[in-house]
C-alpha cells in the first residue's frame, strides 16, 4: 500500500469541553479523591492512576496498552522502521488498535501511558498538549473511510499520582485545571499533525522544563463507545444502524479486534462476516416472530 505522508495543520476549536468526563464505575484500577465545593466538604468521584502500580485488567478485546501517544502512521519515529524492502515498523500507530475497535463493534480503550505490562507509566502533558492529541485523534478519525462520527469516540486525560502520596496531595493534582492560566486565543492556534517532527507545542512543554516547570502526568484514554450503544442513540431499527459499519484507517487498510491484538481481513472474509451478522440477524427476528405466533395460536386455541 503506498500512501502519502505530509504534513497538516488543524485548527482547534473544540477546547473548551476538554477535560469533562464523568467517572466509569467498571474501572476498578482507579480511585476517587475528596474535594470540596462552596465550602462543603464532599466526595467527588475523580478517577486517577497510581504511577509504577499495575492495574487489575488485562490487554483483552477491549483493552490497549500503549507506552506511547503515536495516533497515525505518520507519527511514527523513522527509527521505528526497521530498513530493508519490507520496512516493517517495531511500533504500530494507535490508530491500528482504534480501526479494530470500531469494526469490530464492541467498542474498547487504548490507554497511552500504561506499559505492555499494565505498569503506569503517565505522559507529561501541558493543556496546549492535551489539545493537540485531541486534534489528532480527531483528524485520524475523519481520515477514515467512512469518517468516524465524533459521537463514536471520546478522548480523557485521567491525572497520575506518585506512590505514596498523601490525600491533600491527590486531591490537588485531581483538581488541577490545566486550562488555567492559558488564554484562548493562544490555544486556538494551529497545531502540526501527521509528523514525526515537534509541533509549537511540543518546544513549548520543552522550553517550560528547561524553566523547572514540570508538566503533570496523565494517562490518555481514547474510547470506542459499542456500535450498539450508538445505534441506539438513533433510536431506528434499521438494518444499516444495527449491523457494525466497517471502516478502513488512514493507509487503506480494515483491522478487527481478536483477543489482545488485531487482526487484518481481506474484502472477501468482510463480505463474509457481514453475510454471516445479516443472517444471525434475522434468524433472532424470525425466532421472535415463530414465538409470538405461538402465542397468538395459543390464545386462539383457548378462546375457542
Amino acid at each position: 500500500m503506498v500512501y502519502l505522508c505530509f504534513n497538516t495543520r488543524v485548527n482547534v476549536n473544540y477546547i473548551d469541553s476538554l477535560l469533562i468526563f464523568q467517572m466509569q464505575s467498571s474501572e476498578m484500577a482507579l480511585s476517587s479523591a475528596p474535594s470540596e465545593t462552596n465550602n462543603v466538604r464532599t466526595i467527588v468521584a475523580r478517577r486517577y492512576y497510581v504511577k509504577h502500580s499495575i492495574v487489575p485488567f488485562e490487554e483483552d478485546a477491549t483493552h490497549e496498552f500503549k507506552g506511547h501517544a503515536n495516533i497515525c502512521i505518520e507519527d511514527i519515529p523513522n527509527y521505528c522502521v526497521n530498513a530493508g524492502a519490507s520496512s516493517k515498523r517495531s511500533r504500530q500507530p494507535i490508530s491500528k488498535t482504534l480501526n479494530g475497535f470500531i469494526n469490530t463493534g464492541e467498542g474498547g480503550t487504548v490507554y497511552c501511558g500504561i506499559l505492555d505490562s499494565g505498569s503506569v507509566k503517565g505522559i507529561k502533558l501541558i493543556q496546549y498538549k492535551k489539545d493537540h492529541y485531541v486534534a489528532s485523534v480527531d483528524d485520524c478519525m475523519g481520515r477514515f473511510n467512512p469518517p468516524v462520527d465524533k459521537s463514536r469516540y471520546e478522548v480523557r486525560f485521567i491525572p497520575v499520582v506518585e506512590p505514596n502520596s498523601s490525600q491533600a496531595e491527590i486531591s490537588a493534582i485531581c483538581s488541577y485545571d490545566s486550562r488555567k492560566g492559558v488564554s484562548l486565543e493562544s490555544r486556538r492556534r494551529e497545531h502540526l499533525l501527521r509528523s514525526q517532527n515537534y509541533c509549537w507545542c511540543d518546544k513549548e512543554s520543552i522550553a517550560l522544563f528547561n524553566n523547572n516547570v514540570i508538566a503533570p502526568s496523565y494517562i490518555i484514554e481514547i474510547c470506542i463507545k459499542p456500535w450498539a450503544e450508538c445505534a441506539s442513540m438513533k433510536n431506528s431499527s434499521s438494518l444499516v444502524n444495527i449491523l457494525s459499519p466497517y471502516h478502513e484507517d488512514e493507509e487503506g487498510l480494515c483491522y478487527f479486534r481478536r483477543q489482545a491484538s488485531v487482526v487484518q481481513y481481506s474484502l472477501c472474509e468482510m463480505i463474509q462476516f457481514t453475510r454471516q451478522d445479516v443472517q444471525d440477524y434475522f434468524k433472532e427476528k424470525i425466532k421472535k416472530l415463530e414465538e409470538q405466533l405461538k402465542m397468538i395460536i395459543v390464545s386462539g386455541n383457548k378462546i375457542l
